[in-house]
């Protein structure tokens, strides 16, 4: 993502604030918390488990247009 100009911000969810907000994140997408794969993206409100990076960057892309 670096390589493609993406701001982002890394998290660490064995952090419990980190936690517990990517939870209520993914609870409100319909994503089960109980067991999920990393990574859990967020790009411009839509949140996702384990997405290819194209459409993380055309996601991002379509957010800042």
């Amino acid at each position: 993502m670096k390589e493609n100009g993406v701001n982002y911000i890394f998290r660490n969810v064995d952090d419990d604030p980190t936690a517990e907000f990517l939870h209520g994140r993914m609870e409100e997408a319909g994503i089960s918390t109980g067991r999920y794969n990393l990574p859990v993206i967020d790009v411009n409100g839509k949140v996702v488990v384990r997405p290819e990076n194209d459409w993380v960057l055309g996601e991002y892309q379509a957010g800042i247009n």
